[in-house]
């Protein structure tokens, strides 16, 4: 017999889709914490660039990024939880979007 049947290549491809799921759900509380903490840094820095009077166009990408990337990683969890986000989702979400609020109330103070 010549290579694996087709009920073992589905048996090691079913293998490797848990295997690489179970790497998401593994990295999921450190990097939840990781953008939580730069959110908050970041909305600290928008505030004294507000303060010191030195919020331009120029530094909106810096404070937009972050956030940017904040909502890329909560795509990509409530894709792999379901229809059953953990709370830590939901409140990631509610965080994302009282940063988003103010990423853009900035925006218009400075134009």
């Amino acid at each position: 017999m010549v290579g694996a049947g087709p009920r073992s290549v589905k048996a090691i491809a079913m293998l490797l889709v848990l295997a690489v799921a179970g790497c998401f759900w593994r990295s999921y509380a450190p990097r939840m914490t990781t953008h939580t903490e730069l959110l908050v840094a970041m909305a600290r820095k928008g505030v004294d660039l507000v303060g010191a009077n030195r919020l331009t166009a120029e530094t909106m990408p810096e404070l937009t990024y972050p956030l940017e990337r904040a909502q890329a990683f909560a795509r990509d969890a409530r894709a792999r939880a379901g229809d059953a986000p953990p709370p830590s989702l939901v409140a990631f979400d509610a965080l994302v979007a009282r940063y988003r609020a103010f990423v853009d109330a900035l925006d218009r103070d400075r134009r």
